[in-house]
């Protein structure tokens, strides 16, 4: 959304996910499996922003920002994050009754946030703009699309 800065798009998809989980009936292990789904790289995500957070307290000190997290507490909050992030690909001590391997939420999760990557990497030169993204990625040559 130019006005607000918002992406919209994003917002809706999330809505549309959320709305779909909080109406549809959990039918057990599904609904388990969706949530952690959603919950992997959330703790991946949190965890990388808040070494960025210290990262930029480091190289840039005397920044004014609008808040001041205590450090102490945040490198707790990246361990505990380490751990959250390492901990599903570990064995269960007892056999499971689930029909779903302990570790699939996680690696679809993974590879979820993987699949992002390459178009977080496009649209970074371009401000944000896939319209931008895709007219630098290609441009029209005697009728054909061609890369740069």
């Amino acid at each position: 959304n130019a006005r607000f800065g918002t992406p919209i798009y994003a917002l809706l998809v999330n809505w549309v996910l959320v709305m779909t989980m909080m109406l549809s009936p959990p039918p057990g292990e599904a609904f388990d499996f969706l949530v952690d789904l959603i919950g992997y790289p959330q703790s991946i995500v949190y965890g990388v922003a808040v070494c960025g957070m210290l990262w930029l307290r480091h190289t840039e000190p005397d920044k004014e920002r609008p808040f001041r997290a205590w450090w102490p507490l945040s490198v707790i909050f990246v361990l505990v994050s380490v751990f959250v992030s390492v901990y599903p690909f570990v064995p269960p001590s007892a056999p499971s009754e689930s029909n779903i391997p302990y570790y699939l939420s996680s690696l679809l999760g993974l590879i979820l946030m993987l699949f992002g990557l390459p178009l977080w990497y496009i649209m970074i030169p371009n401000h944000g703009s896939i319209k931008q993204a895709w007219h630098s990625l290609f441009h029209r040559s005697s009728g054909q699309l061609s890369p740069r």
